[in-house]
């Protein structure tokens, strides 16, 4: 949705009020920045451990799963050919990691 939201408008509950525009660049900005602050702030936690007993290895592939879970969820406005691919790529990628997962659980390898 990146290229897609050029102006955000918001409706007013007063009807006789003029809807509110905002730069869609702005907002785009400042979703950027958070994921990246909150990125940036789990890495600088999860390298200084503070000795605690924490799966990382859990940790990561439940972010490539949560990742590409989004990705698969997400609805785009105009769906290009190149994101339906990559939906699909990432479901497979999904079904994969959910199925090793489980299977890494009961036989414990």
């Amino acid at each position: 949705n990146w290229h897609e939201d050029h102006a955000i408008v918001f409706s007013r509950a007063r009807s006789h009020k003029t809807p509110t525009i905002w730069h869609g660049k702005l907002i785009r900005s400042l979703k950027l920045l958070g994921l990246l602050v909150f990125i940036v702030g789990d890495v600088i936690v999860a390298m200084h451990g503070y000795g605690s007993d924490i799966s990382y290895v859990a940790h990561i592939f439940g972010f490539i799963f949560g990742f590409s879970a989004g990705f698969i969820i997400t609805r785009d406005r105009f769906q290009e050919t190149w994101e339906k691919i990559l939906k699909i790529v990432f479901a497979v990628i999904s079904v994969i990691l959910l199925f090793l997962g489980v299977l890494w659980n009961i036989f414990g390898f």
